[in-house]
């Protein structure tokens, strides 16, 4: 395999996080403007809006540190992921029978990302982008290599 290119099973998780990504943001808008619209101090409404793009940043930088092969990045969407769902959970009686369809789809689609993300040709390939990395770190630039 050619350490320059994405293995099928990470380009299908960059694919599914980008897809929850802009589904997230178009789930949390809709869900943001009735409160920012009947949130009488307006100090409430900036907090939620503060929180919702620095939230949905975060996700976007780890999606494209993953994107670079940054294995870091992976640990960190995957403890993102078991927190968010500990939450789900916890909130479940909270829940309408309409919206519960909706985050089991979401759960079972993320459970699946968090599955390629960890795929053992995954793994590889970020081990592979690593050793890349430190190699490029470790060679001296060309002209100290013909220094007389």
């Amino acid at each position: 395999m050619d350490t320059l290119t994405k293995p099928r099973q990470l380009r299908i998780c960059l694919f599914l996080m980008i897809v929850m990504l802009a589904y997230g943001i178009i789930n949390g808008i809709s869900i943001l403007m009735p409160i920012i619209a009947r949130s009488s101090p307006k100090n409430e409404s900036v907090i939620y809006t503060v929180t919702f793009i620095l939230g949905f940043s975060l996700y976007g930088f780890i999606i494209y540190k993953i994107h670079n092969a940054r294995s870091w990045a992976r640990i960190i969407w995957s403890l993102l992921f078991i927190f968010e769902t500990i939450i789900q959970f916890l909130s479940i009686s909270k829940i309408s029978t309409s919206d519960l369809l909706y985050i089991v789809i979401e759960a079972l689609i993320n459970v699946f990302i968090l599955f390629l993300l960890w795929h053992q040709t995954t793994t590889r390939w970020f081990n592979e982008m690593k050793i890349k990395r430190i190699k490029v770190i470790e060679t001296p630039p060309v002209e100290t290599l013909y220094r007389i």
